[in-house]
């Protein structure tokens, strides 16, 4: 995180020739989204994980979800997998833009899966679209943290 500083020069009261110089952090409306995009970085990562977990070990009901839709078992260990990456990449500053365009795009394949393969009503869209658009709106937010990761590759 940074912050904005403000540098301020004044004059020592009875001596004119002596000045000093203040740095005063500022305050902004920035410092207050950045936190607060931090707290929904921090909870969707804590939901996939608990999302991903699940699918990994082979719980019983993760697997009878799969079978349902047809899928063979390596596609739900993909999944979980997928899903546990964006979520550490979500908590990592250098990652995080790609990490949530990466969840945006398993979101949409989820949704087109509970609406095509799984022929699932409409409403079930509901919450994998919010996911897509919470996660689209991170990663566009997050954005100037992939320049900074590719100027680092870049170097290289």
């Amino acid at each position: 995180m940074t912050a904005q500083t403000a540098n301020a020069t004044f004059t020592v009261i009875g001596n004119p020739t002596t000045t000093a110089t203040v740095n005063a952090v500022a305050r902004t409306p920035r410092r207050g989204w950045n936190i607060t995009l931090w707290a929904f970085q921090v909870l969707l990562s804590a939901f996939f994980v608990w999302a991903a977990v699940p699918k990994l070990a082979g719980a019983e009901a993760a697997v009878a979800g799969f079978e349902a839709m047809g899928a063979a078992p390596w596609f739900r260990i993909l999944t979980g997998a997928v899903e546990l990456a964006g979520a550490i990449g979500l908590v990592i500053p250098r990652l995080s833009s790609l990490a949530a365009g990466g969840l945006a795009l398993v979101m949409v394949c989820a949704s087109y899966t509970n609406l095509v393969v799984m022929d699932a009503p409409l409403a079930m869209l509901t919450p994998t679209a919010v996911l897509c658009a919470l996660f689209v709106a991170i990663a566009w937010a997050r954005r100037a943290e992939t320049g900074r990761l590719l100027a680092l590759l870049h170097r290289r």
